[in-house]
Parts: structure tokens; C-alpha cells; sequence
């Protein structure tokens, strides 16, 4: 799809154009790299119609392997088993259940599990507003409440003392009440904090669908890159149609991998309102070439939909775009940005970008 971004200069100045705006000190040597599609999770945009979240793409990075520093762990004080864990001075509170995967992590990684789980919190906490958040035994589920959309919900799994025979009651509950919303069961959670219950799933009928690395970034592992090449246009809710349009078809179809309906740009419009959400449209020799977009919810930041056109992979699209979007996240006082890998090809060259691994994100249906 060939387009001509606007200028900076013109007189409707709603979009952001970049060309490798990269923070000069931030910049280091490394080579192209496109692999995405959206880096998935439960609070990524929807690329299946029952889904809020969905996979990546990538190209290949050179720059050399990460070495992550030890941090702290993020809190002391515990409360009690299935109580909801709450942040005091920028601490995590969490309760007893996560000691037994604290226990076998040390720095990072016990940090990353804690604050991904508040990340979950946060998360159901803001989607409470527009979503029905329900507790069923040991699930937390969100359902759309727009009627005009389709259905969309998110299953996952909170607190890590949940027991077989309480995982085995909620199922057929969880099941009706999906049922009745007519949205498609899918459960969701890190295996490093639940590393039983994908058997007792299996033994209620359900299947394995993915497993994918979960990883995490801070400020002090951030290892960017840019393509000189490559120019990015922030998109705005005032954006022109054709934008809107180059983004969607990149960004469903997987940069042409899949023929699939591709959402209409209304939707877009509306999210793009969004203010903890930024939205990435990537160019090569003025054509749209990438897609990539990031979700932040108290510091913390979800990267998804992170799509390089089939045809100009290999060129650096996809990690000049992860790069910026990381990059502005610490830019404007965030500390923490995760996202899913789609593969073990994925999440070693995210490692490069300065991201480690906390768990595996596990789905079933």
C-alpha cells in the first residue's frame, strides 16, 4: 500500500511524524529485524472477534546479547491468601501465594511476576468501567458490554493458590457464563505462577492452544534500534482515512500472511482517543510498511500488534518500531514494558531489545 505521509508542516497537524526518532543517546549498532504480529496478552487490541489480545512479527537484530542487572524485589509486606494486592509508595503488595514462585526466582524475574500480576489487577480494575468483571472461583473474567460490538472477553488466572477441585468447580460456571455472552471460552495465565493447572484444564476437556515466552523491559536493559530508513507517524484519532486503512490492513492481516475481514477504522478512530495508547504506523520509501502500538496502565506498558508488510521484512521495520515504543514509554516515566513472544525465534531477538523472560503465557480453549 503506497502513501505519502503528511508533513509535519501541514496545517492539520494531528499526526506526529518521525523520521528514526531515536533519542541519539539511546542509540547503538544492530542490524534488521520483523517478526510480529501482537505481542499479545490480555489487554492487547482485538485480532480475533472473542479476544482482547494477539501475536508479533519480527526481523533479525545484530547487536549483541543482553547482560540484565540484578534489581530489588518490589515489596516486603504480604497479605492475605485470595485478598487483592494493592500498590503503597510504588511497592507491591501481594499475597502469600506467590511465595512459592518467588522462592525459586531471584532479581529480575521475581520482580517482573510481581508486577506483571499487578499489571493484571490494574487491568480489571480499568476494564470494570466499560466491562462486566467477574470472580469465578479462581478466574477473573471481563466481558464486553457494547452491544453493538462483538462479543470479546478475557479469562485469566490472579491469585496463585488456587486448587485443582476449586479449578474443576468453576469450570462448568465459567463455561455458562461465556455461553451466555456468546463469546468463545479462552483462559489465559503465566505458567511460572501456575505451573498445575494446565493438567487439571486438559482434564476438564480443554486444550493447549499456545505457549509463549512472557519478557519484560526495564530502563536499564533497554537496548535500542533504529533503521535509519525507516520513518514512523504516530496516528491520532484525527488521522486521514487512508492511514487509518494502510494500519488495519497491515496490522489483521499480518502484513498479508493472512486473508482474514479487517476491522473498519471507526474502531480505530475510537481507540486512537485513547490517551495511554500510542499507535505506530511505519514507512519505507513512502510506502506503509509496519504497524505497532503500546497499552500503559500505571507505568507499566503492553506492547501488541507489531506487523512488518510481508514484502519489506528484513529491513528493520518492525524493531526500529518496538524500539520507539519502548523508548517513549521510560521517556515519559515508565519503568516497566512487557508483551508475549509468538515463538522461541521471537523472544531470542527481543533479547537483544534488552527484554528477559518471567513465564510463559499460557492459552487454552
Amino acid at each position: 500500500m503506497r502513501l505519502q505521509p503528511r508533513s509535519r508542516h501541514t496545517a492539520a497537524a494531528d499526526l506526529e511524524h518521525l523520521i528514526a526518532d531515536v533519542d541519539t543517546r539511546h542509540m547503538c549498532a544492530g542490524g534488521p529485524r520483523d517478526r510480529n504480529c501482537d505481542a499479545g496478552g490480555p489487554c492487547g487490541d482485538i485480532q480475533d472477534p472473542t479476544r482482547f489480545s494477539a501475536r508479533h512479527m519480527f526481523d533479525e537484530l545484530t547487536t549483541p546479547p543482553t547482560v540484565l542487572p540484578e534489581r530489588e524485589h518490589l515489596g516486603e509486606q504480604v497479605v492475605s491468601p485470595r485478598q487483592v494486592a494493592k500498590q503503597l509508595h510504588r511497592k507491591l503488595v501481594l499475597s502469600a501465594a506467590y511465595r512459592h514462585v518467588i522462592a525459586h526466582t531471584t532479581g529480575t524475574v521475581a520482580g517482573d511476576v510481581e508486577r506483571f500480576a499487578a499489571w493484571q489487577r490494574d487491568v480489571l480494575e480499568v476494564r470494570a468501567g466499560a466491562s462486566e468483571v467477574l470472580t469465578i472461583g479462581p478466574f477473573r473474567v471481563a466481558m464486553s458490554q457494547d452491544k453493538e460490538a462483538p462479543s470479546m472477553s478475557w479469562v485469566t488466572l490472579v491469585d496463585g493458590s488456587t486448587s485443582e477441585a476449586e479449578t474443576l468447580k468453576a469450570m462448568p460456571k465459567l463455561k455458562a457464563a461465556l455461553k451466555k455472552h456468546k463469546a468463545q471460552l479462552e483462559i489465559e495465565y503465566n505458567e511460572a505462577v501456575f505451573p498445575k493447572v494446565g493438567a487439571w484444564l486438559e482434564s476438564a476437556g480443554m486444550k493447549l492452544a499456545r505457549k509463549d515466552p512472557l519478557m519484560a523491559c526495564h530502563p536499564e536493559s533497554f537496548k535500542p534500534f533504529v533503521a535509519p530508513e525507516v520513518h514512523l507517524t504516530q496516528l491520532r484519532s484525527t488521522a486521514i482515512a487512508a492511514e487509518l486503512e494502510a494500519f488495519q490492513q497491515i496490522r489483521w492481516t499480518n502484513g498479508g500472511d493472512v486473508k482474514r475481514p479487517v476491522p473498519p477504522i471507526d474502531q480505530l478512530r475510537t481507540a486512537l482517543a485513547v490517551p495511554d495508547s500510542v499507535f505506530l504506523l511505519a514507512w519505507l520509501d513512502w510506502e506503509a510498511a509496519g504497524t505497532g502500538l503500546s497499552h500503559s496502565t500505571k507505568g507499566a506498558a503492553e506492547l501488541v500488534g507489531v506487523v512488518t508488510e510481508k514484502k519489506l521484512r528484513r529491513r528493520g521495520v518492525a524493531a526500529t518500531v518496538t524500539s520507539e515504543l519502548v523508548r517513549r514509554h521510560f521517556d515519559g516515566g515508565g519503568d516497566f514494558v512487557f508483551l508475549d513472544a509468538a515463538n522461541e525465534e521471537a523472544a531470542k531477538l527481543y533479547e537483544k531489545l534488552g527484554f528477559s523472560r518471567f513465564g510463559a503465557n499460557l492459552v487454552y480453549q
